[in-house]
């Protein structure tokens, strides 16, 4: 069984966390109080490594949200500075990168709705 260290960057975060539930499940299967042991740690470890993953995804997300960063372009490709009135534009000028991290936070907000 090959080991999947957290600060291995060669493997996506969801590769790490689909590794652990196996880890786990194999240690279930194990017969006696071994089973127990390791089907505890691995449960403990699992549990450790989701909630890193996602304290350092809410920071990121966090940090992209707040951070003083601009395409400086629409999302209908005018330049934010030069962007035409509204009412002859036919919208509000949204930053391609405030749209981006909108979309990102959603996305989120939808998976740990589903995941509990």
């Amino acid at each position: 069984m090959t080991h999947i260290s957290p600060g291995d960057a060669s493997y996506p975060p969801q590769d790490i966390i689909e590794a652990e539930k196996k880890l786990s499940n194999y240690c279930r299967q194990l017969p006696g109080t071994g089973r127990w042991q390791l089907g505890h740690t691995a449960d403990r470890r699992f549990v450790s490594l989701a909630e890193n993953y996602k304290k350092q995804r809410d920071e990121l997300l966090a940090f992209m949200q707040g951070a003083p960063v601009s395409s400086g372009v629409c999302c209908c490709g005018d330049d934010m500075n030069k962007h035409a009135h509204p009412m002859s534009s036919g919208h509000n000028p949204v930053d391609m990168w405030d749209h981006a991290v909108m979309c990102h936070a959603e996305e989120i907000a939808k998976f740990d709705e589903t995941s509990g």
